[in-house]
């Protein structure tokens, strides 16, 4: 996101000997459009007259698949940092901490769900048993969160060790910015 003053220096810059280039960039900065849909634009979606631009298209890149295939495997390492980061996973002891907190809270779902499901075989009533039937759905719901997140900290156990030294550095940088900060209010 730009500042006010950022997107003023922009709009300055961009109107200083306007090409069709930076006319779809200014475009894009005043009207919120995107990048596809400025491509997709036809001059049948302008009118002038009403100040009005339809937007009824958007254009994609193409991309081999090597490079989708590499996008893919991005997002996902990305995905994996902000597990741990959010997780305050800073090591791998900590993952390690996290996966058999999960393989315990995994465990306790089950006995309980278990429970549940037995008290379904021998019910007391019509409306007990539908509650029971909703709490086993809704532990069940919390079985599949919780054995995702395993998963995901197993695999990046696994396959992802250089996540850590990533996480440990900018856990590093934190402490150090913070400790600048406290400084400078003494």
């Amino acid at each position: 996101m730009l500042s006010r003053d950022e997107q003023k220096r922009l709009a300055v810059y961009l109107l200083d000997g306007t090409d069709f280039c930076k006319f779809g960039v200014l475009l894009m900065l005043f009207t919120g459009l995107r990048i596809g849909e400025l491509c997709a634009l036809r001059w049948s979606d302008v009118n002038i007259k009403e100040k009005v631009i339809s937007v009824s298209a958007t254009m994609q890149r193409l991309l081999s698949p090597d490079l989708r295939a590499a996008e893919k495997d991005l997002k996902k390492l990305v995905a994996d940092y902000h597990f741990l980061q959010e997780r305050g996973i800073h090591t791998t002891a900590d993952l390690q901490a996290n996966i058999e907190q999960s393989k315990a809270e995994l465990s306790a779902l089950e006995r309980e769900r278990s429970d549940i499901s037995n008290r379904i075989r021998r019910p007391k009533s019509p409306e007990k048993q539908a509650q029971n039937k909703e709490r086993r759905k809704a532990v069940s719901k919390q079985m599949k969160t919780v054995r995702e997140r395993l998963h995901r900290a197993e695999r990046i156990l696994e396959k992802s060790p250089h996540l850590y030294e990533l996480l440990k550095q900018e856990h590093e940088l934190e402490k150090k910015a913070r400790a600048r900060y406290k400084e400078r209010g003494r």
